[in-house]
C-alpha cells in the first residue's frame, strides 16, 4: 500500500516570503490620485496592466518562499510480511474411526467425516503457512508433503473416503509420530512446527521410542496438539503430549471437533511485520524554476510597458 503525500523540510523558511511581501501587500491598495475614474481616460486600461508586472513578482516571491523551505514529495510504502509456520495434520484413518459420533440433533456422524469437516475449515486459516498430511493405521503414509499450495491438501482430504485397507488396520501412533519427525526434518524450513494429530485409537509406546520421540520434538522445536476421540487420560500419546508441553483437547461430539481446530488456530498466530519504506523526492527545483520565471516575465513586461519597477 502506498501513500504520496508533501511535506517541507524547512517550513519556517515560507515565512520570509510573507515577512517580504508585507509591506507591499499592505500598501498596495492605496487610492488613486484621481477623483473619479471617468478622469484616468486612455490611461485606465494601461494602469490595470501595470498589475500584472506586479502580481508576477507577488507569485515568483511566494514560489521563491515556497522553494526555500525545501518541499518534497513523499511515498509511503507498507509492506506486510508473514511468517509462514510448517504444519502437519496427522489422521488416524483406522477402522474405529468409522463409529458414529452423536450429536445433539440425535443423528450419528462418523468420526472420519468429522474429522474431515473440522480440517478443511482449519486449512481455510492458514495463509501463508505451509501442510503437510500423513494418515496412519497399521502403519504410517504421506498423502502430501508440506506445501504452501493448501489447494492440495484441501483436495487430498477430501479424497479420504474411508479408512486404510483392512490389511494396514490398527492405530500404530508411535510409527506416525516417529514419520512426521522425519519430515520435519528433512523438509521443515520454518521457524514454528506445529504437529497436529486426530486418533481416536490406544497404543503402547515402548519407553525408549516415547523417549526417542521427546527428544527429537524438543530439539525440532515442534508444538504438539493432540486432538483425540475418547482418548484415556492414561494413554500413551497422551504421556508423550504432557512430557513435550503439548496440548490435549477432548472431543466428545462434532461441534468440539471444530472448536479444538478453532482453538489451535487462536494459539497459533501467524507473526505479521509491517514494514514502512519511504521514497523522498526533492522537489524545490519545480518551485524555484516557476519563481524565476514569474520574475523574469514581470522585468520583461515592465521593459516592454516602460511601467516603473515594482
Amino acid at each position: 500500500m502506498a501513500e504520496a503525500a508533501m511535506e517541507f523540510a524547512d517550513p519556517y523558511l515560507m515565512g520570509l516570503a510573507v515577512i517580504v511581501l508585507l509591506p507591499y501587500l499592505l500598501t498596495r491598495g492605496r487610492a488613486l490620485p484621481y477623483a473619479h475614474d471617468a478622469l484616468l481616460g486612455s490611461r485606465r486600461s494601461r494602469h490595470l496592466l501595470a498589475w500584472i508586472p506586479d502580481d508576477l513578482c507577488i507569485a515568483a516571491a511566494l514560489l521563491l518562499g515556497i522553494a526555500l523551505a525545501r518541499p518534497q514529495g513523499v511515498e509511503k510504502t507498507q509492506h506486510t510480511h508473514m511468517r509462514g509456520r510448517d504444519i502437519i495434520l496427522t489422521m488416524d484413518l483406522s477402522s474405529s474411526m468409522t463409529f458414529p459420533m452423536p450429536t445433539t440433533h440425535g443423528t450419528a456422524i462418523d468420526r472420519l467425516q468429522t474429522t474431515k469437516s473440522a480440517a478443511l475449515e482449519f486449512i481455510d486459516q492458514l495463509p501463508g503457512d505451509r501442510m503437510g498430511l500423513i494418515v496412519f493405521g497399521a502403519g504410517a503414509f504421506g498423502l502430501w508433503p508440506l506445501s504452501s499450495d493448501l489447494a492440495i491438501v484441501r483436495r487430498k482430504i477430501e479424497g479420504i473416503q474411508g479408512p486404510i485397507p483392512f490389511a494396514f488396520d490398527g492405530t500404530e501412533i508411535e510409527t506416525a509420530l516417529l514419520k512426521s519427525l522425519a519430515h520435519f526434518e528433512e523438509l521443515g524450513q520454518a521457524r514454528e512446527k506445529i504437529r497436529i494429530m486426530l486418533t481416536d485409537g490406544l497404543d503402547t509406546i515402548p519407553a525408549a521410542q516415547a523417549q526417542e520421540i521427546v527428544t527429537k520434538m524438543r530439539r525440532l522445536g515442534v508444538k504438539f496438539y493432540l486432538i483425540g476421540i475418547g482418548l484415556s487420560p492414561h494413554s500413551d500419546v497422551v504421556r508423550v503430549a504432557q512430557l513435550v508441553d503439548g496440548r490435549r483437547f477432548d472431543v466428545m461430539q462434532p461441534g468440539e471437533m471444530s472448536q479444538a481446530f478453532a482453538a489451535i488456530s487462536a494459539l497459533e498466530r501467524s507473526t505479521i511485520r509491517v514494514e514502512t519504506a519511504f521514497a523522498r523526492q526533492e522537489l524545490f527545483p519545480i518551485f524555484a524554476t516557476a519563481g524565476m520565471i514569474c520574475f523574469a516575465l514581470a522585468l520583461g513586461l515592465q521593459k516592454l510597458w516602460f511601467v516603473n519597477p515594482v
